[in-house]
């Protein structure tokens, strides 16, 4: 469910620069034909209800995703006595509580927002299906009933007009031209159908302005198009009808669409303004559109730092392999590494041997006292970093295609490897001034195993999306001898 409230969003964020866009377009271009307004809104509807990801060197959108959600999670207790290697290796599991998941409250509010919008919809739209329930057919598809104020369309697929009794000639004339025009356009799907999309966003209030906008535009290029079908000489009539049809604007909260619906002043000041439009006013309407279109219903490429990540990532080999001279001490035969074909990172040392190369402690021996820990990057290639260390976020996380291989940071010992619900597959490394790496979110299970002394770059497990995770990515913790948790970043090569 996060998951999918974490693409509401990133859609949500994107939609809102093209609302803001349209609504200085709409505000700039005034003499814009009505109808092409519409389409500008038609623009912003697929941009909410298609989450298609095409990419355009034209786009002027900002990204592509502006949430990521990851892994999150508060260590209670990380302490293990190393007073043997021995031990180590037979040391409990670390003890983990998953912390309160931030987007999961969301995506269940944001869930139950979405469900109340849409029920308030249903209810009034029954509401008002029982107030013209006795209507009486007038003609053909239009009925009449002594119980509404104005003229208005009721039902999507079959839809009725519904008139109230006691109106003149030249009001039912200008009000049932104005509703049959609204169905011969389509309104009487298009505004339901822009409801239900505003519903999924209700808490943005961009999309709620970019609804009542549309609304707005409805009428107004519904209007447009009855006076150019009764003749320009007819505006006059056709503002007075307007006037006397008029309505509260609560009213209409469950109408599709109504002759008095909303923004009557601002109606009757266009018809009465109205005059043949342009071709070439139109002609740049449309480009102005199509321009909107491929700016801000494409994303820009990806980067070519991502790209090339991607791309190296890809090409890794997904077990791991020992840098050629290294040394790995496994329980037996099997746990061996095989030679390292990846390149080796530059090691933070001004003694390019240190840290290289560890030399396999004698038995019942504990690891060889070092005086600090030089550290490399866990993979290969670019990092692109998509969180990083934080109070409520131990570690940082790294992107990477899922079975891309990972490596020991530092010479160590593994003091800990497993699975759990939140972790996934997991290893944790201890280096011999007590400084301790864990990875979390393996593939499968860490290639090495318990008690098994490696070096920097020995490779322990390939990178997945086990445990409490929404896709593939590295999560890497550092803590010091004291079990401290400290920011990877602060021991990693520049």
């Amino acid at each position: 469910m996060k998951e999918i409230f974490t693409d509401i969003l990133n859609i949500s964020i994107t939609a809102g620069i093209l609302i803001g866009v349209c609504i200085l377009v709409r505000c700039i271009f005034k003499k814009m034909p009505k109808y092409m307004r519409c389409l500008m809104w038609l623009l912003v509807a697929v941009r909410l209800a298609i989450p298609f990801t095409i990419e355009s060197p034209f786009s002027m959108l900002p990204a592509k995703e502006y949430v990521v959600e990851q892994n999150q999670q508060i260590v209670i207790s990380n302490e293990v006595k190393p007073e043997t290697v021995t031990e180590m290796s037979k040391a409990p599991a670390v003890e983990t509580k998953p912390a309160v998941d931030v987007m999961s409250v969301l995506a269940i509010v944001w869930l139950t927002g979405v469900g109340a919008v849409l029920i308030y919809g249903a209810v009034s739209y029954i509401r008002l299906r029982k107030l013209v329930a006795d209507a009486v057919k007038y003609q053909k598809n239009i009925y009449q009933t002594d119980k509404i104020q104005t003229a208005f369309i009721l039902g999507i697929f079959k839809p009725r007009i519904y008139i109230p009794y006691g109106l003149s000639q030249t009001e039912l004339f200008m009000s049932v031209s104005h509703e049959e025009a609204h169905i011969k356009r389509l309104d009487n799907l298009v505004k339901p159908l822009a409801f239900v999309i505003t519903a999924f966003y209700w808490f943005n209030p961009l999309v709620w302005i970019a609804y009542t906008l549309l609304c707005k535009d409805i009428e107004l290029a519904c209007d447009e198009r009855v006076i150019r079908k009764i003749g320009y000489d007819k505006k006059k009539d056709y503002s007075q009808a307007l006037l006397n049809l008029s309505i509260p604007r609560h009213y209409i909260a469950a109408c599709p669409v109504a002759f008095g619906e909303i923004g009557i002043n601002e109606r009757i000041k266009n018809v009465l303004k109205m005059k043949k439009t342009n071709k070439i006013l139109i002609a740049l309407a449309f480009a102005l559109c199509a321009v909107l279109a491929v700016c801000f219903l494409t994303y820009p490429k990806e980067s070519r730092l991502v790209k090339d990540s991607k791309a190296k990532a890809n090409n890794e080999v997904t077990t791991g392999d020992v840098d050629e001279g290294a040394e790995v001490d496994a329980p037996d035969d099997e746990n061996v590494s095989e030679d390292n074909d990846g390149p080796v990172e530059v090691i933070v040392t001004d003694d390019p041997d240190d840290g290289v190369e560890v030399e396999a402690p004698e038995e019942d021996a504990a690891p060889e006292e070092a005086t600090s820990t030089k550290a490399i990057w866990p993979i290969d290639g670019s990092i692109v970093i998509t969180r990083q260390h934080s109070e409520d976020h131990n570690g940082i996380d790294i992107a990477a295609a899922e079975g891309t291989a990972v490596r020991s940071i530092f010479a160590g010992t593994v003091v800990e490897t497993g699975k759990n619900d939140s972790d996934g597959y997991y290893i944790i490394i201890q280096s011999a001034d007590g400084m301790k790496c864990k990875f979390a979110h393996f593939k499968d299970a860490a290639t090495v195993s318990n008690g098994a002394s490696v070096s920097a770059g020995t490779a322990v497990g390939a990178v997945g999306s086990t445990g409490n995770s929404t896709g593939p990515h590295l999560h890497m913790e550092i803590s010091d001898k004291a079990g401290n948790s400290i920011d990877p970043l602060e021991i990693m090569p520049e």
